[in-house]
């Protein structure tokens, strides 16, 4: 199994020829590594855009769809998206915006299905996982009874304008991915290969929550 991750795109609106030097460049290296490295799994972890604005949305969905053109980007099953601090809103005419607003674009961008998505069975699960902007990824390995579980996480629980770059995981989400966890383990003859992604550095995401979560100030 191969996943292909890419991050920090920072794409803007006047960047009309991004979808094709990416695509272009992306498929240069893989066609000279040979079919063995196609990706079964694309992993983007966050800052897709640089101010979360749609149409800076509208580039980053021309670069997904893009992939598809070419030969090496065709086998991708799934795709596990995540957010980053670049890809929220924080000001509407220098007005500090609403939890909603702030995800607002983003939420829109990521219910595009760029390649397959995996969804639970369980419908109150999935929910929840759609609520918080949890995408995952469970796929088989090749002869064996092993499967990979990629899971985005969303680090941007309490990130905000003051203290852009640091983001945390809420004691609710850490929760929520445990009983994703649960779901895939319990499904018979898996034996589970976890991998985590997210957008921040793992240093700030590290800090205890209960001194930064509970207490923002």
């Amino acid at each position: 199994m191969n996943i292909l991750h890419i991050s920090d795109l920072h794409l803007e609106t006047e960047e009309s020829d991004v979808p094709i030097k990416l695509g272009d460049k992306i498929d240069e290296v893989l066609s000279d590594l040979g079919k063995e490295f196609y990706p079964d799994v694309l992993l983007v972890t966050g800052d897709f855009t640089n101010t979360g604005n749609p149409l800076e949305f509208n580039t980053a969905k021309e670069v997904l769809e893009d992939f598809k053109n070419y030969e090496s980007l065709k086998c991708i099953k799934n795709s596990v998206l995540v957010p980053g601090n670049h890809d929220y809103i924080w000001f509407d005419n220098t007005k500090p915006v609403t939890e909603k607003q702030k995800i607002v674009n983003y939420k829109n961008f990521v219910n595009n299905i760029f390649f397959g998505k995996c969804e639970v069975e369980n419908q109150a699960l999935k929910t929840e996982l759609d609520k918080n902007m949890i995408q995952y990824s469970c796929m088989e390995l090749d002869n064996s009874n092993k499967a990979v579980l990629l899971i985005g996480m969303n680090s941007m629980q309490i990130d905000s304008y003051e203290r852009k770059g640091q983001g945390f995981f809420s004691i609710a989400q850490t929760k929520l991915v445990k009983k994703l966890i649960d779901y895939y383990k319990n499904l018979q003859g898996r034996e589970l290969i976890l991998l985590v992604a997210f957008h921040h550095h793992i240093v700030p995401v590290s800090v205890v929550e209960r001194e930064t979560y509970e207490d923002p100030s």
